[in-house]
């Protein structure tokens, strides 16, 4: 049971480090096609999807999408995730 316990949380840690790497990879990209075709271009939502994926499932993902959905809310978002406050990442 305890190394089933361990194992999941591993995996949870590792997922998150993934999750901040992979954003901090898709963010320049991003930024790039909402500043050249705009936020709401086919590109910038399908990028924006991918984008928000990275936030942690449930509530966390659901207030990231509706808060940098939102207007020009998508130019606050910071270069590490990290430093996104908390329930929104």
């Amino acid at each position: 049971m305890l190394k089933t316990l361990l194992t999941t949380a591993g995996k949870f840690i590792y997922s998150r480090y993934q999750a901040r790497k992979d954003y901090m990879k898709l963010k320049p990209a991003c930024f790039r096609v909402w500043e050249n075709n705009g936020f709401h271009s086919l590109e910038g939502q399908v990028l924006f999807d991918e984008l928000a994926d990275t936030a942690n499932y449930g509530a966390q993902r659901h207030n990231f999408r509706k808060y940098y959905s939102m207007s020009t809310n998508w130019k606050k978002l910071p270069d590490d995730p990290n430093d996104i406050m908390y329930g929104y990442w």
